[in-house]
């Protein structure tokens, strides 16, 4: 099985794999306290949050990854070492670890969607009464609320 890393390597002058540092990347709270900061107003940014993020997922599976290719390489090398004992019997081999699940790729908006509705869930209730209560109460009128409950379905 071939895993793509090129998002983790370039190469140089001479054409040699070459790591790449890691960028900065947000954390989950930071998303989260952007779009609270946002409410709405600046997607641009809340989305380029998101975009960090997930870039973050990658990489801290690629920190894994070669940790693991570390591990494999000490436990290959430990069991290459055994030798029979004076009885000609092999030690147990040590058992590779299994490797690191990658996480799969999401889109921004995949994010977004999901966890809008947990959003909207925690801020406007379950049910569309709940829903129209709180934005009622909140003054949004009408027309916005349509507009969220037409972008943002349940």
């Amino acid at each position: 099985m071939t895993i793509d890393l090129s998002m983790f390597y370039t190469a140089d002058d001479e054409g040699n794999q070459v790591e790449l540092p890691r960028p900065e990347t947000k954390s989950w709270p930071d998303v989260v306290q952007c779009i609270n900061h946002h409410r709405g107003r600046n997607d641009a940014v809340v989305d380029r949050f998101i975009e960090l993020y997930l870039l973050g997922i990658q990489w801290d599976w690629f920190g894994q990854y070669k940790d693991w290719l570390v591990k494999c390489g000490q436990i290959e090398g430990y069991n290459d070492a055994l030798v029979p004992d004076d009885e000609g019997v092999m030690p147990e081999l040590m058992p590779l670890p299994g490797m690191p699940e990658r996480p799969l790729s999401e889109t921004v908006e995949e994010v977004r969607r999901r966890e809008y509705q947990v959003l909207r869930r925690a801020a406007y209730g379950d049910t569309d009464s709940q829903f129209n209560e709180v934005f009622d109460a909140e003054d949004h009128g009408v027309s916005h609320r349509a507009k969220v409950k037409e972008k943002y379905p349940k």
